[in-house]
């Protein structure tokens, strides 16, 4: 519905800041339904104002099209700097992170309309969750927030059990939704399989991921936010964000630890590079043009730089932006996957042309960007090796040729091959003598205990998936 652009707004005496600016797609602009849930979307997050919330500037309308002014953040985002298929992130890092998202949360969980029900966020995702130069995490994104019972849907990968069968749900759905991200980020694995039609319905039942290398006290935190009946789960934010202090309590430098290893692998320039009388080209967006623009009806004039950037069919746009009203909170997920995943950008001022249309040209690769962290570190072997790696095999004897298998079940299950305990699911990459085996999966809870066979051939990597809620 809205479309993302860097930008700058520009005051007297060569006063000036970059910021963010989200505005209504144009094909957008005269839909009356689209038009009532961006400035609901803006009512909720300008209303907001909070230490770990994106604050929201302004709230206006430009040509007939609604938009947003908020704080441009150039740590990018927790997609950017962990999660799925990236190296995982410490567990003071990940409590860190927790434990300020938390806070957000509890801030906005104190907020109730007139019947008593509290605003939840409703789409709490990694590209929702963005960092400060200096490692703070903040919570951008309100544009699918409401009130408790009110329904609606987010990110199908990090819905609650009740979210994703439509059933009524409360703030403690958002605590479902930050353990997921977080387990993502400090194991570097999916916690709901890759495939759209089974994640679906393992987000029905919820599924609690493999924390086999994690620390175990932060495993803990987690897996009780997960509990699939929001009653098994911390009783609201705070109860939540005290589990996290706790754990970094137990070691002295924690906290400093986990801030520095943010700030590392955000990666973001430093405050000579990215001080505010720098290019807005120096970014991790694709800067390639610019344009001029009527002023707003503000205090702060518009400025005449502008910059169109395509980053996978996003469009993102500079320009220097009025700024008047000062106020909560708002992000979003297009303009951070720019940042999520950075390209280099040459800064390569064209003719000043109108801002009426945007410039569609091809963006060239910018210099002086910030280059992503490696997808997987060294450390982190193949995306299907340690901490997941299962134990030597039973292989039948005289055999020398393997194959690797991955198995995993909804919900999950304990795994024996052959006879012999392998673990609890998702197990990747088992080792296994080429051959037919037998697969055992038993969830006690349901009283289920299935019994399949897999056939392997040599050097192959298979992948067997169950649903054992049919």
């Amino acid at each position: 519905m809205g479309e993302v652009w860097l930008a700058r707004a520009r005051g007297p005496e060569r006063v000036h800041k970059t910021v963010v600016l989200k505005r209504i797609r144009a094909e957008r602009a005269n839909d009356d339904a689209a038009r009532a849930r961006f400035a609901e979307e803006a009512r909720v997050a300008i209303a907001l104002s909070h230490p770990h919330i994106v604050p929201v500037f302004e709230f206006g309308e430009l040509d007939g099209a609604y938009f947003l002014v908020m704080e441009w953040l150039r740590g990018g985002n927790l997609a950017r700097i962990a999660g799925v298929d990236r190296a995982p992130l410490p567990w003071a890092a990940t409590a860190l992170i927790g434990t300020q998202l938390c806070d957000a949360l509890a801030y906005v969980h104190a907020r109730t309309n007139k019947a008593g029900a509290r605003l939840v966020h409703g789409d709490l995702t990694p590209r929702n969750v963005l960092f400060s130069t200096d490692g703070h995490a903040l919570l951008a994104d309100f544009g699918l927030a409401r009130f408790a019972g009110r329904g609606g849907a987010g990110t199908l990968r990090y819905l609650s059990p009740e979210q994703a069968r439509g059933d009524a749900f409360d703030a403690r759905a958002d605590l479902y939704a930050l353990a997921l991200v977080l387990s993502e980020a400090a194991t570097g694995q999916p916690a709901y399989d890759r495939d759209g039609e089974r994640a679906a319905k393992q987000a029905k039942v919820g599924v609690i991921p493999d924390f086999r290398g994690c620390d175990d006290g932060l495993a803990s935190v987690l897996r009780r936010a997960l509990a699939a009946s929001a009653d098994g789960r911390f009783a609201d934010a705070a109860a939540m964000r005290a589990a996290f202090e706790a754990l970094l309590d137990r070691e002295p430098g924690a906290r400093a630890a986990g801030r520095a290893e943010i700030v590392a692998r955000s990666g973001a320039p430093s405050a000579a590079s990215a001080s505010e009388g720098g290019e807005a080209s120096r970014t991790a967006t694709q800067a390639t043009r610019e344009a001029t623009v009527a002023p707003l009806p503000s205090r702060w004039r518009l400025g005449a730089a502008a910059a169109l950037v395509a980053v996978g069919g996003v469009a993102l746009w500079a320009a220097g932006v009025g700024r008047h009203h000062h106020g909560g909170d708002h992000h979003h997920d297009e303009a951070h996957a720019a940042t999520a995943a950075p390209s280099p950008v040459v800064a390569a001022p064209s003719p000043v042309v109108a801002a009426s249309s945007p410039i569609t040209t091809a963006p060239s690769p910018i210099v002086g960007a910030p280059s992503p962290p490696p997808p997987k570190s060294a450390a982190r072997a193949p995306t299907r090796a340690a901490p997941h790696h299962a134990d030597a095999t039973h292989a039948p004897p005289g055999s020398t040729a393997t194959a690797l298998l991955d198995v995993n079940a909804t919900p999950w299950a304990h795994v024996r091959v052959d006879g012999a305990p392998r673990g609890e699911t998702p197990l990747l990459g088992l080792s296994l003598a080429a051959g037919t085996h037998t697969l055992e999966l038993s969830n006690e809870p349901l009283g289920v205990h299935r019994e399949l066979t897999v056939t392997l051939h040599p050097g192959e990597h298979a992948t067997r998936v169950e649903d054992l809620s049919r």
